[in-house]
């Protein structure tokens, strides 16, 4: 059936680049891991095109459910994952006389499995292990190059994705509080306190590379490798926009200050 296949292709879409980064550590099927590396964001490809909208990944044993496609999703996922495919292939090749190019891979399928993790995330724990994930992991992409400036840039990088983290954490804490469930859709409401509101602003701005906290994107993006720079400029970059799309209010009767405040802020 169609919903089965699309629900293996959802775990698929998360765990194959998560396995093709373990294979590396493996010396047996360090050949196998190079061959599938290349295709590692075709799962997220097909399940754009081929999975209805709803289908979802329930944990075994339990009724709590992790992983759904919605409209948004979707059309995150679509452009995510062909640009992690082109660059994943340009990768292989231009990476090809690379002293690191293992360790290159490994930080590169890390952080193209977090960005799918967060994008089909359905529950708060989901969202953040994907953001985490990759925030974490690409900093292995900054620094790849190993000179003074890779590692300048990469310790700023690494800082700021701390700050954003520590940030998000406390904010979905508040956002939280008090309710009975975890799904993103049931706990963002006019009634957010403001303190998790700027939290998360904040946190996702970061990621985003929003106006003040943005000076990681000039320092960050020169150092890193080609396709490694354009999944931090096309892809992960836009996962702090997502942020805000799935965990503020939205509409134009949905707390108006802050919407007014975003709009003199952006401009």
């Amino acid at each position: 059936m169609i919903s089965n296949f699309a629900q293996w292709l959802m775990v698929a879409t998360v765990l194959w680049p998560l396995l093709n980064a373990l294979a590396f550590a493996l010396p047996p099927l360090k050949k196998l891991a190079w061959r599938a590396a290349a295709f590692a964001a075709l799962p997220g490809i097909a399940l754009t095109f081929i999975a209805p909208l709803g289908t979802s990944v329930t944990l075994p044993q339990t009724a709590l459910t992790i992983l759904k496609l919605d409209p948004t999703g979707r059309i995150y996922l679509g452009f995510t994952s062909a640009l992690w495919l082109f660059s994943g292939h340009y990768a292989i090749h231009c990476m090809r006389r690379e002293s690191h190019r293992v360790r290159f891979e490994i930080f590169f399928l890390l952080s193209m499995a977090g960005n799918f993790m967060l994008i089909l995330a359905h529950d708060i724990p989901t969202f953040y292990s994907g953001f985490a994930l990759m925030g974490f992991a690409s900093a292995g992409l900054v620094v790849h190059r190993g000179d003074t400036q890779a590692m300048r840039a990469g310790r700023i990088y690494l800082a700021l994705a701390a700050v954003g983290e520590i940030l998000l954490f406390v904010g979905f804490g508040f956002l939280a509080a008090g309710q009975s469930s975890l799904v993103i859709g049931e706990v963002v409401t006019a009634e957010t306190s403001r303190l998790a509101i700027a939290l998360l602003i904040v946190g996702f701005g970061i990621k985003a590379g929003a106006l003040t906290v943005h000076f990681w994107l000039p320092l960050a993006h020169p150092t890193a490798p080609v396709p490694a720079s354009a999944v931090l400029s096309g892809a992960m970059i836009k996962a702090g926009v997502l942020g805000w799309i799935r965990f503020l209010p939205l509409g134009s009767a949905e707390l108006p200050g802050w919407g007014m405040t975003a709009v003199a802020v952006g401009l």
